[in-house]
């Protein structure tokens, strides 16, 4: 009797285990897709806000044009895992970095081009429109998202024509300056007729897939360049800005963005790039002046990793066509 006891108790105690076992086991299991499905739900969550503020900049698939490339190897990862990128990159999104307020573009020394356009500020601690949910969001979206999920939640272009008449709403999109008016209109036409607008913002009106190019003119771009991007933009991908002030490597000198007055900056200080601006520890900083007369490092330029290729198509323009457009184009500032 005594036996049959004791293996009823040893046969209780294994089951027992064997129970708390499986339910551990299952326990981790359930919380590790719980954790799982978070992630995919933020990255989701990122998707929508990357589509809404920063395709213009960074492009549809995050090959970038404006700013920098974000669909790069380097930053892919798990958010809790690579604590560093993630840090990196979330720190990025809340304060933004340094440059210009409209886009500037100039080339280096090794031909390639380099932009000193400035990222805003998107963390509400640092007086930007997103939440610490959002901005963790949109991290988790650029280390571990759906690149082709983007596309779906990009706004709806500005209608360039009258609903009613069903004329095309030229008086919204801006003359360029210093040309003839026809030249002018010409520009504006090859623009609406040719689908640039379909992606484009061209002064109240267009599309928010690429950049908006109201001030394209003032960009520094040269003739050339913008002629062999519209004709075959794949073709010249690599020419694209490969650096970016205060993003990458030793190419970090002082760059003040110029909207508005920053108080961490004596307002003496000059606003535009080329003049002289001052150093942390209240030092004047010569930099050797480049072409368009921006500044530029004293030290090699390095290599960057290549580019992720664009999604801009080759519209297939008549080089007439192309001459036309860019007149236009070289000329809104």
């Amino acid at each position: 009797m005594r036996g049959k006891r004791y293996l009823a108790v040893t046969v209780l105690a294994w089951l027992t285990i064997i129970v708390l076992g499986w339910y551990f086991v299952y326990d981790i299991s359930r919380m590790e897709r719980a954790e799982a499905q978070h992630k995919e739900e933020l990255a989701a969550i990122g998707a929508v806000l990357y589509a809404q503020n920063c395709v213009v900049c960074h492009g549809p698939l995050g090959e970038g044009v404006v700013g920098p490339p974000l669909n790069v190897e380097s930053f892919r990862g798990d958010p809790t895992e690579n604590t560093e990128v993630y840090d990196l990159i979330h720190r990025t999104i809340v304060h933004g970095r340094p440059g210009t307020t409209d886009p500037l573009w100039v080339r280096l020394d090794n031909g390639m081009w380099a932009s000193y356009t400035a990222m805003p500020a998107w963390g509400a601690e640092a007086g930007g429109s997103m939440n610490d949910q959002q901005t963790a969001a949109l991290t988790y979206f650029i280390m571990m998202g759906d690149w082709n999920r983007v596309g779906r939640y990009i706004p709806a272009p500005t209608p360039w024509i009258d609903s009613e008449t069903g004329e095309v709403l030229w008086h919204l999109m801006p003359d360029a300056q210093g040309i003839p008016s026809e030249a002018s209109q010409r520009g504006k036409e090859i623009f609406v007729n040719k689908a640039c607008i379909s992606c484009h913002t061209l002064g109240q009106v267009g599309g928010f897939v690429g950049p908006d190019l109201t001030k394209v003119g003032a960009w520094g771009l040269d003739e050339e360049f913008l002629k062999e991007w519209i004709k075959d933009p794949p073709s010249v991908v690599e020419r694209a800005p490969r650096y970016w002030s205060n993003y990458g490597g030793p190419y970090q000198f002082p760059v003040r963005a110029v909207h508005g007055r920053d108080a961490s900056i004596d307002e003496t200080v000059p606003d535009r790039i080329g003049e002289m601006v001052e150093g942390a520890a209240g030092q004047d900083i010569d930099q050797p002046q480049m072409a368009g007369g921006a500044v530029g490092p004293e030290f090699p330029i390095p290599n960057t990793q290549s580019l992720p290729p664009t999604t801009m198509p080759a519209l297939g323009l008549t080089d007439e066509e192309i001459e036309d457009l860019v007149y236009y184009l070289l000329n809104l500032k």
